[in-house]
């Protein structure tokens, strides 16, 4: 029960009842966050959704990995998955309780004097700012586009997004949602948003268009706004859909080509829901499955330590060639299969470093880095699997780059006799 509460220019003073006093002083207050759950949860929905693709032929999913493998060799591959699995909760459980421990203050039959020193940093007043610089850059690439009459693709393979783009993304969709001002400002900011998603979309077909939308709905779920969050997780979904079902079926030269592109598919719902489904889950399986048992690629340990290290390319005199670690021209083995062909430390150790991550994560303190954070542990999920190890350790990087630059609060408790 709160008896007092003195506000002072530079810091805040409560006096509270300790009989019901608790509390956590910063990030989720559950044992297992949202970080946490999500990680276990898209395993899940992966495993299930790959062993129908392979017992029953549905969802087909991408490169048709799921006709080299066999049910009991499915089977026998989730034992190293599992194994991981339990790594990474006994990891994360082991560092939340300690995060836990160290901020909550609970005691009976006295009071309790809380001192919390003012956060310096406030994110809305740069939300605004953020919207429209993000948004003025790819809008300026997207002139470029329809004006020009020479496309120069990137090395990423497209016009308009490249390696740093995602993250661009995400930042314009959480300072979007984090928009609080008058209805005006917010029907900008999210036809802004809105445009740049789109655009994107019809030019790149990339999936990249459904990051702004999903950070969105991932800062409004932190918030506990539900309407708010089913109806940017079904724009995200809608996105992502969008630019599956659309990618490669019509070769994009011109702003004309791209939205002639967008009434050129011929699929079904059905076929729409079960190429999403099938590439989004069940093809992280089976492309580990698969890797497990064929001898495609090579991995080695002197690659593992190049892959998890943060220095750039071009700090090194001979970097490995990407190409080797292939299954294909452009299938890549997916980061924890690279770990698991490298050693069995390195797998492990993955599994270890993503139960610190998340832990972490789901600690922050400010609600926008932690919807920020979550969002990008929501984006390791699939990178982990997908795509190689590198670049889910970039992501990774910036996790606790939002983790050093966190301004957490401090707090003294004295009792009050």
């Amino acid at each position: 029960m709160l008896d007092m509460q003195i506000i002072s220019a530079n810091k805040r003073i409560m006096l509270f009842n300790k009989k019901t006093f608790q509390t956590r002083l910063a990030g989720d207050e559950k044992l297992i966050g949202a970080a946490g759950l999500v990680l276990g949860l898209y395993i899940a929905a992966a495993v299930g959704c790959a062993y129908m693709a392979i017992a029953f032929r549905w969802p087909k999913t991408a490169f048709g990995f799921e006709n080299y493998i066999a049910l009991p060799m499915f089977l026998s591959s989730l034992a190293s998955l599992s194994q991981g699995l339990v790594i990474f909760y006994i990891v994360y459980i082991v560092f939340r309780l300690r995060f836990l421990r160290k901020n909550t203050t609970a005691a009976s039959g006295q009071m309790v004097m809380v001192d919390v020193k003012r956060r310096k940093f406030h994110f809305k007043k740069y939300a605004s700012p953020l919207v429209c610089v993000i948004a003025l850059y790819f809008l300026a690439k997207i002139v470029w586009f329809v004006s020009s009459k020479d496309f120069t693709i990137n090395r990423e393979g497209r016009f308009i997004v490249d390696k740093f783009s995602p993250i661009l993304l995400i930042v314009l969709g959480l300072s979007a949602g984090y928009e609080k001002k008058k209805i005006a400002n917010s029907f900008a900011v999210f036809a802004a948003v809105f445009v740049v998603s789109i655009s994107i979309l019809v030019i790149d077909f990339t999936r990249e268009a459904a990051l702004p939308f999903g950070a969105m709905a991932v800062y409004c779920l932190t918030q506990k706004k539900r309407v708010k969050t089913i109806l940017f997780s079904l724009m995200a979904l809608m996105f992502l859909v969008l630019s599956v079902v659309g990618r490669g079926n019509v070769p994009v030269h011109s702003l004309a080509s791209a939205i002639n592109s967008l009434t050129a598919w011929s699929s079904t719902p059905l076929e729409i829901f079960e190429t999403v489904v099938g590439y989004m889950f069940g093809f992280s399986i089976i492309q580990f499955t698969y890797v497990q048992n064929s001898l495609l690629g090579v991995f080695e340990l002197s690659d593992f330590f190049y892959a998890i290290s943060p220095l750039p390319r071009d700090f090194y005199a001979n970097p490995p060639d990407y190409l080797r670690w292939n299954l294909g021209e452009y299938i890549p083995m997916g980061g924890l299969a690279e770990a698991y062909r490298a050693s069995v430390f390195a797998y492990y150790f993955v599994w270890v470093f993503l139960g610190i991550t998340f832990s972490y994560s789901d600690s922050v303190s400010e609600n926008w880095r932690r919807a920020l954070s979550v969002a990008l542990c929501v984006l390791i999920c699939v990178l982990i699997f997908q795509y190689n190890l590198r670049t889910t350790f970039r992501v990774i990087y910036i996790i606790y780059g939002l983790l050093v630059f966190s301004v957490l609060k401090r707090i003294r408790v004295r009792i009050v006799e």
